[in-house]
């Protein structure tokens, strides 16, 4: 039987990304026969998977404890993140004292956080016959995905500056690490030049989407503000001052009704940070057809967008979407407006994010459209097509 030791960091029942990706790998590969060993943090997530060939091993994240713990956490706290520098040692010392890497045929470790390849690297150094494959697949690395973007001035250099320490320290890291992987597994073609420039090769790089398997059956939504005589715009998920700010269409926006354009925005997420979003941008909820929701169950945000107009998509800082978001917008045959770096073009209606550009853009907007056909999007992101690929790569280096 094949076997294969995963470490990672966030897995089921967690609902973000990283999580609900590993899920469908871990799903998929005991399906196809391997038995899986899975190393992860405790977060107190115990509720494990109905899988017979999977083990979970939990490692307790702990205090740094040691002086050069305690020293590499500095920058964690000025940079208001929780330490959790301790989980590669902890995870390494879990892994040895079990056998875990005597008993396995493949080393798979995922990012992010980095730390789980830091634990490849050190069972990769202990016993260089093993086959390690790192998986990039948030796709957040210190470099290789963030310098694909230019970084937004820091408003406290100081404080930035320190807070960068960990990543500089990780890029430092990088390069050496690199040289004792066999395989790197991508989301995205664009982050490959990072690693061939590190002087990795070709034949080592894979790109392969998250798997996302999607269970998801839609239920009536309940939600009773859509207009029958305005264009209703659908915007959902989580704000981010730096890859998901509503700022410049919200500014947009206001022209646009300001100037008599029938459109009513329905925005379901973190309702706190759009009401702040709407102050900045002296957007009256009432007057300008705002409405602010708490997050809607997914079940139910897949019947709504089927009966909004338009929907929004907020891609302003450079931020690779993740097949969680995408699989959902393309649930409908709406029209999808992306504002910022340009999404599938022929299909995807992309703008500039920049206020005139938006403006015009929403201007322009019908609220009867012909249906989209997002076949090509799906087949990009088939969970079965993905699965294949990332087991062929496994395999072959059995």
């Amino acid at each position: 039987m094949k076997r294969i030791l995963i470490i990672a960091t966030h897995f089921y029942p967690e609902i973000v990304p990283r999580a609900i990706h590993l899920e469908g790998l871990v799903s998929g590969l005991c399906r196809q026969g391997y038995t899986v060993d899975l190393v992860l943090p405790d977060r107190g997530f115990r509720k494990s998977k109905e899988l017979s060939n999977l083990t979970l091993h939990f490692v307790r994240n702990t205090v740094a404890t040691t002086r050069k713990e305690l020293i590499r956490n500095i920058p964690h706290f000025f940079s208001g993140t929780l330490p959790i520098a301790s989980f590669d040692r902890l995870a390494f010392n879990h892994i040895l004292k079990h056998d875990l890497d005597k008993k396995t045929d493949i080393v798979l470790t995922i990012s992010w956080p980095f730390m789980s390849h830091i634990v490849g690297f050190k069972l990769k150094k202990r016993n260089p016959h093993l086959t390690w494959i790192a998986e990039y697949s948030d796709p957040i690395t210190p470099k290789a995905f963030a310098s694909l973007y230019p970084a937004s001035p820091p408003k406290n250099k100081l404080r930035e500056t320190i807070s960068l320490l960990p990543s500089l320290r990780l890029g430092f890291s990088e390069k050496r690490i690199f040289k004792k992987i066999d395989h790197v597994l991508l989301p995205i073609p664009a982050m490959m030049k990072y690693f061939l420039d590190t002087g990795m090769k070709q034949e080592q790089l894979h790109v392969i989407s998250q798997l996302f398997a999607d269970v998801a059956t839609p239920a009536p939504h309940g939600y009773t503000h859509l207009y029958p005589d305005k264009i209703n715009l659908l915007l959902f998920g989580m704000l981010h001052p730096q890859i998901r700010n509503p700022l410049v269409f919200l500014k947009a926006y206001k022209r646009a009704t300001d100037d008599g354009k029938n459109l009513a925005l329905h925005y379901f997420g973190e309702e706190q940070q759009m009401l702040a979003y709407l102050q900045t941008a002296d957007l009256n909820a009432k007057t300008h057809n705002i409405y602010v929701n708490e997050r809607l169950e997914r079940n139910k945000l897949l019947d709504l967008i089927c009966h909004v107009d338009i929907l929004l998509h907020l891609n302003n800082a450079g931020t690779n979407p993740r097949p969680s978001k995408v699989l959902d917008l393309i649930k409908s045959d709406k029209p999808i407006l992306n504002m910022g770096p340009p999404l599938f073009e022929n299909t995807f209606s992309n703008v500039d994010n920049e206020e005139e550009a938006i403006y015009q853009r929403l201007m322009s907007l019908s609220k009867h459209n012909p249906p989209v056909d997002y076949t090509a999007i799906k087949a990009l992101f088939s969970y079965e097509s993905n699965l294949a690929k990332y087991t062929n790569v496994l395999n072959s280096n059995l």
